[in-house]
């Protein structure tokens, strides 16, 4: 109104409600001034005024001045964008009519009644949403126009409650506190929407804050007992989660017979269980199937750190860690139920991470001896980490041979080859170590197949991608060493000297140009230049290469009929077809080995 009247006043163009609130408290100011000045207390007289009443004029003066300046200076920082710290309250631009407001909530409280206040509108007899919604209409209209009423807030958070708007309904008693620190009914509300929106521990406070304001107050009084019940239900689910989830399963494969069409069963399995689980979001006691089928999946498709971070966002949902010990239902001392586990250990080892997979299968809650699959796991475990242990000692004793020798073992005896779609991370591992000897034996062919195969398996890990490229330098083949630091750089931007060993690749890189003209140093140096062995003209013709060819001819020959003769495609087939691709799998591998000089 206030504005209006200041705008239709002035020849100006309008000003905008900061503004005119600007010019209103300086016109304010000075009409007080004058009206002092009137009164005969100027500057001058007003030391002259008895009891102080001097120094109190000049005080107050001082004090409406700094206001109005915090009050101009505010509205400048709204309106800027620039302080985040600053936010605008929906009602800024009010009226500033108590008279009006006082009309509106009144008509809100009529319609929370079920009536009309005769405020010209029918709050009717319809639905409770459509009783609450207009009162709520009613109480925002009424803030607008008197934000500073605390009862206006306090009323539309009774109607926010009952059209189940719990945070609208917290904020809107926060703000009737803020205005009247003891207003008790506005306490009562904070606590039944945080009761709606499942905070028990902020409700209790906001009760027990209410009932200490008022000793009998009866809202108080239900709200604490609403959020006991409410504790009791959460704790029951708990356990109803807890049983649901402690079920034991089959054990996942591990010999490469059992994995016969697992693969694209898992595929399947993983689309239904994601399906499940979003249909049944936060209904976790229902859907403890989905849940262990997902991580399964995940496992036996080699996404294995994958698997590893939805057993850790599931069991932040669930919400197990605060049911207890092994006494509600299965559940660990952390919270963490034995087959979540199991589960976890699957993923950890079959990606390489030993340590850590035995530090999980080795927890308290891990000893059942009733439950056979976690030690047939435990035993399993130990028996490579034992093994991987050995090869990293013999490394590091300079023993090459050893090294060599037993990863050799572990990949061939142990059937870790052929396991390569089971425990791809940990089959990794042990080639990258193979190959670790086979640099310290000088044998650097050999080196670069094992690292090409554990990249295959693992393409984004760091110390196989460095190690191949210094095979590649040593090998001399520059072009392809510059390459793999450029690959190494995509994976990790950050590595230390990473920037130097690239320079000085393309250097290395264009020199190999400038000699062979071709892009390689020549016959030499060149991995793809060095001749073959002499072997025998049967190794040539299983191979498919001839004579002349370079090792690198052969390899490439070598990759390709291996990979169609391998055992593992053939599995499922009858048994006669089985040993011929197994007899054609040796005599590729037989005839490799004579031609490239693979000792």
């Amino acid at each position: 109104m206030f504005i209006s009247q200041l705008n239709s006043m002035s020849g100006a163009p309008a000003l905008d409600p900061g503004q005119a609130g600007q010019v209103w408290r300086q016109n304010a100011i000075q009409d007080f001034e004058e009206k002092l000045r009137a009164l005969g207390i100027d500057e001058n007289a007003r030391d002259g005024l008895p009891d102080g009443l001097a120094t109190l004029i000049r005080d107050e003066l001082a004090k409406i001045a700094s206001l109005s300046a915090e009050l101009d200076e505010l509205y400048a920082r709204q309106e800027s964008g620039e302080d985040a710290r600053v936010v605008k309250a929906w009602w800024h631009d009010g009226e500033y009519d108590a008279d009006r407001a006082d009309a509106w909530n009144d008509e809100g409280l009529a319609a929370c009644r079920g009536g009309s206040s005769g405020n010209g509108s029918d709050a009717g007899n319809g639905s409770d949403d459509a009783k609450y919604g207009r009162a709520f209409d009613c109480f925002t209209e009424a803030i607008r126009l008197h934000p500073q009423s605390a009862v206006y807030h306090c009323n539309r958070a009774l109607a926010a409650l009952k059209l189940r708007r719990y945070p609208v309904a917290l904020e809107d008693a926060q703000n009737a506190m803020s205005r009247r620190a003891k207003y008790v009914a506005a306490y009562v509300r904070a606590g039944k929407a945080c009761v709606g929106m499942g905070d028990l521990a902020k409700a209790r406070s906001y009760f027990e804050e209410a009932r200490g304001l008022e000793a009998g107050c009866k809202g108080a009084a239900n709200g604490l007992l609403e959020v006991e019940r409410s504790e009791s239900e959460r704790r029951e689910l708990s356990k109803e989660n807890a049983r649901a989830f402690a079920v034991v399963r089959r054990r996942l494969p591990l010999a490469v017979e059992e994995m016969v069409g697992v693969r694209e069963d898992a595929a399947m399995r993983l689309v239904a269980s994601e399906d499940m689980l979003r249909a049944n979001a936060g209904w976790w006691d229902r859907v403890a199937g989905a849940v262990y089928d997902k991580a399964e999946c995940l496992i036996l498709l080699g996404r294995y750190s994958e698997a590893l971070s939805f057993l850790d966002r599931y069991g932040d949902d669930v919400g197990l860690r605060a049911c207890g010990d092994r006494g509600d239902g299965g559940v660990c001392g952390d919270g963490r139920l034995p087959e979540e586990r199991y589960l976890r250990a699957e993923a950890l080892w079959r990606r390489g991470d030993l340590d850590a997979a035995l530090e999980v299968l080795t927890h308290p809650s891990m000893t059942d001896g009733s439950v056979e699959k976690y030690g047939d796991l435990l035993r399993t475990v130990n028996g490579y980490r034992d093994a991987v242990a050995r090869v990293r000692g013999s490394l590091a004793d300079e023993m090459a041979s050893e090294a060599v020798y037993a990863s050799d073992d572990l990949l061939e005896r142990d059937g870790l080859a052929r396991m390569g779609s089971v425990c791809a991370g940990l089959v990794a591992v042990v080639l990258r170590l193979r190959a670790r000897g086979y640099c310290q034996q000088g044998r650097w062919v050999q080196a670069q197949a094992d690292l090409e195969s554990c990249l295959e398996l693992d393409a984004e890990n760091v110390e196989a991608m460095r190690s191949r490229a210094d095979v590649l330098r040593q090998r001399g083949m520059y072009t392809e060493y510059f390459l793999a630091l450029q690959s190494l750089k995509q994976v990790a931007p950050g590595m230390p000297g990473l920037a130097q060993l690239i320079m000085d690749a393309a250097r290395l890189a264009s020199a190999d140009r400038g000699v062979g003209g071709s892009g390689v140093a020549g016959s030499a140096r060149s991995g793809g230049g060095v001749p073959l062995a002499s072997g025998s003209v049967a190794s040539f013709d299983v191979l498919g290469v001839a004579r002349g060819a370079t090792v690198e001819d052969a390899r490439r020959a070598y990759l390709k009929l291996a990979a169609r003769w391998h055992p593992d495609k053939w599995q499922g087939k009858p048994a006669a077809e089985i040993e011929a691709a197994e007899a054609h799998f040796k005599a590729v591998k037989a005839a490799y080995e004579d031609l490239a000089g693979v000792n």
